[in-house]
């Protein structure tokens, strides 16, 4: 019975087996070139190539060993590659040279990456790559960067893109103009090194939410400047998670600084406007629509705002305006500017009331208005009657020679102070003269004891 015999798989005999082993089998060419004559780089010639090699170039191996370095390269001659090869070998300093473009007759012009290092003899090998896809890669990456940069460049609202730790690696010009500073010291750094920490922390807050959630984040926010000015914005913050699974979060600005700031205004005079004694209305010119008002003419006109916001101009103002009055006086007010006038409006129950009116042309975004400020001066009219009328008695005033009454009418009497209250802010106060109070109580005894003290 035979005895089994165990067989053992066995590797190379030893290290230069294995590297030759690797080396016949690797897409990554080799030459090596011992120096015939040290003081001439051209003696370098092929003691050894790999099948890659040979690929590489296009050419068998046989037609290459033995053979001078320019003999078959005779274009690295014009580069001083060959010197370079000779000076590792001499120094023993190995070299690496990247995106290196060499073509020659009958070889097809080629990006090379290769690493020259020194042998023993004076020999050096060289180890080398065809990197022209990686090279027309990256040129191509390059390219759609660029045509990524300028088309966020032709955005005007500030767009940045953070990568996972938060910084900066993308920004278009409305953003670098919007902080104030240039693009070279932007990217690369974090909100951190611009913004109060307040303000970055809000930031980061946001940022991240956004990264570990995937969702899109809407928030208002302050933004300081390089000036120190403050803004309000707006930023939109969306996840992009490329091919190779990177995370870039990406944001859009927009200010809102001045809107806010307009809407404050706004609110400010429609406080004071719907505080003032006087109505405020906001007109359109050509048709006479009335497109806005203020709570004291409603009130002076008995209606209500929604209700006088589908009315007319000439609804209220004056008595019987229409539409063909209403478009001459809108050309008066064009050409001047500004009318001041007094009229009469009608109220909701068919009443009339006197108004003095300030009627002034404004624009606004292109858009023309009319601002009339309206003031009720019944008031003012019964106290000018009033005067009138006192002025009128200044002459004759008939009075009672006995009771001192007042006639302010036919056959009709008012006591003096009953007359000129009514007609005058005067108010009258009581009491009695000397000559009176003795006629009155001048038989009294307390009256009598008054006088004697």
């Amino acid at each position: 019975m035979r005895k089994a015999v165990k067989k053992e798989r066995r590797g190379p005999e030893g290290p230069e087996s294995l590297y030759a082993a690797i080396l016949r089998n690797t897409d990554t060419g080799l030459y090596v070139y011992c120096l015939e004559d040290r003081s001439d780089p051209a003696s370098l010639r092929m003691i050894d190539v790999n099948p890659a090699g040979a690929r590489l170039v296009g050419m068998k191996r046989e037609a290459m060993l033995g053979r001078l370095i320019l003999e078959i390269f005779p274009g690295l001659g014009k580069m001083g590659i060959h010197k370079k090869y000779r000076d590792v070998a001499l120094k023993k300093k190995p070299l690496r040279i990247s995106d290196f473009l060499y073509g020659q007759p009958g070889l097809q012009p080629a990006w090379y990456s290769f690493n020259a290092f020194p042998l023993p003899g004076d020999c050096v090998g060289i180890l080398f790559e065809n990197v022209t896809r990686a090279k027309t890669a990256e040129s191509a990456l390059a390219q759609a960067r660029l045509q990524l940069e300028q088309i966020l460049n032709t955005v005007g609202s500030p767009v940045f893109v953070k990568d996972r730790s938060h910084k900066w690696v993308m920004l278009n010009d409305a953003y670098c103009r919007f902080m104030g500073y240039p693009r070279a010291r932007l990217i690369g750094k974090s909100d951190n090194d611009f913004f109060p920490k307040a303000q970055a922390e809000v930031f980061h807050e946001k940022d991240e939410r956004v990264f570990r959630s995937g969702q899109e984040n809407v928030n208002e926010e302050k933004f300081t400047d390089s000036k120190g000015i403050e803004h309000t914005i707006i930023t939109t913050k969306r996840l992009f998670t490329g091919q190779d699974g990177r995370q870039l979060l990406v944001g859009v600005i927009n200010d809102i600084t001045e809107i806010r700031r307009a809407g404050r205004e706004l609110a400010l005079f429609r406080n004071l406007m719907e505080r003032s004694t006087d109505g405020f209305f906001i007109v359109e010119p050509e048709t006479g629509a009335i497109l806005d008002i203020n709570a004291t003419a409603c009130e002076n006109l008995g209606y209500s705002k929604k209700r006088l916001l589908s009315m007319k101009v000439w609804d209220v103002w004056g008595e019987g305006e229409d539409p063909s009055y209403f478009k001459r006086f809108s050309a008066r007010v064009r050409e001047k500017g500004s009318l001041l006038l007094e009229s009469r409006d009608r109220r909701r129950d068919g009443s009339f009331f006197p108004v003095e009116v300030s009627v002034t042309a404004v624009s606004h975004e292109g858009r023309e208005y009319f601002l009339a400020v309206v003031r009720d001066i019944s008031e003012r009219r019964k106290m000018e009657e009033a005067i009138k009328e006192v002025k009128t008695l200044q002459d004759l005033i008939p009075i009672c020679a006995s009771c001192k009454k007042i006639r302010s009418g036919k056959d009709y009497w008012e006591q003096v102070e009953t007359y000129f209250e009514r007609r005058s802010d005067a108010k009258f106060t009581h009491g009695l003269c000397e000559t009176c109070a003795h006629k009155l109580y001048g038989h009294e005894d307390w009256y009598k004891e008054m006088k004697q003290k």
